[in-house]
């Protein structure tokens, strides 16, 4: 019985180790930092994948980041399969983002911003040697994603889908949202750095930001 005893946990240890060794090797996922034109470092989760393959660039949703559930469930769906990922975070302006925001917040990020950001990415994606890009958006990230395209005609995107496309004013009435464009106009020619509270997506009332950044939308 000792001698079981004693040889069971070698026994054990060796099957591990050889189930260990037979297992396919995990996905290199790395946590990359980009410096935008403004001063203030983005991040973004990175996975190589396989150079036959096109770059797939995820886009996260209203202030959200890359951690968002359903993006990282998509890059690692899309990871496993081969395809390298980037899956970056908007800056919101704001150094090194890693957390979301809430609509009270103050919000002083813009369309105008998130292009940007968007294209130095697109760039640095060039850069690793990806040729061919395809973007993917989730909710207010698939609206990013075709201003974006709008502004940054680009040949290597091959190209664009759309998933749970939300449009920043589906909650209110035509008349609703034209009246709270007035209002940021309004205050944006009486006091131009001033803070209004708007509606936005799923902000109802509480989006604090300075009627630059809601006309930008």
């Amino acid at each position: 019985m000792s001698a079981i005893r004693t040889y069971l946990p070698r026994y054990l240890s060796a099957l591990l180790l050889t189930l260990a060794l037979l297992q396919p090797p995990l996905g290199h996922t790395e946590v990359v930092e980009l410096l935008q034109d403004n001063g203030l470092t983005t991040l973004a989760r990175y996975e190589p994948g396989d150079a036959d393959k096109p770059a797939l660039l995820l886009l996260h949703g209203f202030l959200q980041t890359h951690n968002f559930s359903t993006i990282q469930a998509l890059a690692d769906e899309l990871s496993a399969d081969g395809y390298p990922v980037l899956a970056p975070t908007l800056s919101l302006n704001i150094d090194h983002r890693r957390q979301s925001l809430t609509c009270d917040a103050l919000q002083t990020h813009s369309v105008e911003d998130s292009n940007r950001e968007l294209a130095k990415w697109v760039e640095w994606l060039h850069r690793q040697g990806h040729t061919q890009i395809e973007l993917i958006g989730h909710s207010s990230g698939s609206l990013r994603l075709l201003a974006y395209r709008e502004a940054h005609p680009d040949e290597s995107i091959a190209g664009l889908i759309l998933l749970s496309l939300t449009p920043f004013e589906d909650w209110r009435s035509p008349d609703q949202w034209s009246e709270q464009q007035q209002r940021a106009s309004a205050q944006l020619q009486a006091a131009p750095k001033g803070l209004g509270t708007y509606s936005l997506t799923f902000c109802r009332n509480n989006y604090l930001a300075p009627p630059s950044a809601i006309l930008a939308y």
